[in-house]
């Protein structure tokens, strides 16, 4: 089967010394997945200086681990850093994976979490921006 969600807009202003991250969206995984798709209309940071930004798929072994990065069993930075330009560009934020070539799809086994998540940067003044981000993923049959 087949399972879609959706982020309409998503906006982080980061505080100094904040190189956390943030978690958008959690998925239990009862069974491994064969097929992911993660796509975005915009993805920017500031507008200036240093880009820090940007949008990972985390992997946990279970929902009580999310978070404990001790625990984490793999990270997939999904579209790179955040642009500066603010400019849509259909078709070119796209992430997508399935369990023929991806690592990712073939580490996952029943009961571990997928987390969708992004790291906005530190040092002040860093903000993320994430607009029409949607992602589509299909369970082994």
């Amino acid at each position: 089967g087949f399972a879609e969600f959706a982020l309409p807009r998503f906006f982080k202003w980061a505080r100094p010394h904040d190189y956390g991250f943030d978690s958008l969206h959690v998925v239990p995984v009862p069974r491994p997945l064969d097929y992911i798709r993660v796509e975005a209309d915009q993805f920017f940071d500031q507008g200036w200086g240093n880009q820090k930004g940007r949008l990972f798929l985390t992997l946990w072994p279970s929902e009580k681990d999310v978070g404990d990065e001790d625990k984490r069993l793999m990270h997939v930075d999904l579209f790179g850093l955040a642009e500066h330009s603010k400019v849509p560009k259909p078709g070119s934020l796209v992430f997508e994976a399935d369990v023929a070539t991806s690592e990712l799809l073939q580490s996952m086994s029943e009961g571990c979490v997928l987390e969708l998540r992004c790291r906005v940067g530190g040092g002040g003044g860093h903000e993320l921006s994430i607009v029409g981000l949607h992602y589509k993923i299909r369970w082994k049959s």
